[in-house]
């Protein structure tokens, strides 16, 4: 139980926060049924756009990584009756992963998209 809240609390973090981020980019979060999987994918991705254009905000293995903790996520939610700890694994090293790099991947970003002024 306290592996299954912890990662679940883990992953709805992330999303919070890339939903902020968009947010603050000015970009609507993806929603509907299939939203989770789709912010992930959005965020993956570069926005081509006149003024409002962006790199993607993680790369295609953080996205990954991302992707397997939500698939976690929703096993946890949704088949609690039937959860088989053994498919908790490639969750839990995608977290591992995700942990170590993915503070460093949302700073690059960010000097990317708001870089610091020479002053400071």
């Amino acid at each position: 139980m306290a592996l299954m809240h912890a990662m679940q609390s883990a992953h709805t973090s992330v999303e919070a926060a890339l939903g902020r981020i968009l947010e603050m980019l000015g970009e609507e979060a993806p929603a509907g049924d299939r939203s989770h999987a789709d912010l992930v994918r959005r965020v993956a991705r570069p926005v081509a756009s006149p003024g409002r254009g962006r790199p993607a905000i993680l790369s295609a293995e953080l996205a990954a990584d991302l992707d397997e903790s939500r698939r976690f996520r929703h096993r946890a939610s949704h088949d609690y009756d039937n959860f088989d700890p053994s498919r908790a694994l490639p969750a839990m090293a995608a977290a591992r992963r995700l942990s170590a790099t993915l503070a460093g991947a949302i700073a690059t970003f960010r000097e990317i998209v708001d870089p610091p002024s020479p002053d400071a």
